[in-house]
């Protein structure tokens, strides 16, 4: 079987280089002692390759880690021209959805609970905005158009007038728009799941504390992947109504 594999750029793995070529390896690694034969480039490697028609004729698998807009375009561009043929993995289309701005949407239009959130222009926007979000706490500011790479993509601002400083930065390099994000006061706790597997896993970051992953993972089975998968929650000390889902869900881990 013919597969290829992307690796992912060092600046797509803020704290996690090692982290992430390790995983890309292991993976390559267990194809090859399962008989793939397997082609793998950087980045820039496959943008810069030459793709004729029929290079993809015996390939049944590209599994990618990248990250970068122009490669998710090509792979896009590659799973329309030979449908099921390919599998891939991640699939170009997931990996867009996770983009800020574009997930925040996902969330916000399935109703699925998270913090009170605005996708705000970094020109343009609404002070009053910026206002609605503080509710005396806070918020915080992430690059819409991606994920963080660097420290200043997901900055908290005290107040509004802290936010109208940090959007003139977010402006400053070029960054068209920004996820604004009520801060919520509480103890957070992520956990992770594969549906259909027995992985499943749980931390709380702001305290030491034990998951229950029997409860977990039957939580798992009652609820949507898209509302568990990487949804962080805030077990917050001011209930409200929005909340009670997700605060549901975090207390029956513990």
């Amino acid at each position: 079987m013919q597969v290829i594999g992307i690796k992912r750029a060092v600046k797509h793995s803020p704290n996690h280089i090692n982290n992430d070529a390790t995983i890309f390896q292991m993976v390559a690694d267990l194809l090859k002692e399962r008989g793939a034969v397997l082609t793998t480039y950087h980045e820039h490697e496959f943008l810069k390759s030459e793709h004729k028609t029929d290079t993809f004729k015996d390939t049944r698998l590209i599994f990618s880690m990248s990250r970068n807009p122009e490669v998710l375009s090509r792979l896009q561009s590659i799973q329309k021209t030979y449908g099921q043929q390919i599998a891939m993995l991640n699939s170009p289309d997931g990996i867009e959805h996770c983009f800020r701005s574009n997930i925040t949407r996902i969330l916000l239009n399935s109703n699925i609970a998270t913090a009170p959130s605005l996708i705000i222009p970094t020109q343009g926007y609404d002070r009053k905005d910026l206002q609605k979000l503080d509710q005396g706490h806070g918020l915080w500011l992430k690059r819409g158009d991606f994920h963080a790479i660097i420290k200043e993509d997901v900055v908290f601002a005290g107040n509004p007038e802290e936010a109208t400083e940090l959007l003139a930065a977010f402006k400053a390099r070029n960054i068209a728009e920004v996820v604004a994000s009520s801060h919520l006061a509480g103890d957070l706790i992520k956990f992770y799941g594969v549906s259909g597997t027995d992985f499943s896993t749980g931390c709380i970051h702001t305290k030491r504390a034990i998951i229950n992953t029997r409860n977990l993972r039957q939580l798992m089975e009652k609820q949507s992947i898209l509302s568990l998968i990487n949804q962080p929650c805030v077990r917050s000390r001011t209930r409200q109504p929005w909340q009670h889902r997700c605060l549901s869900m975090a207390e029956t881990l513990l």
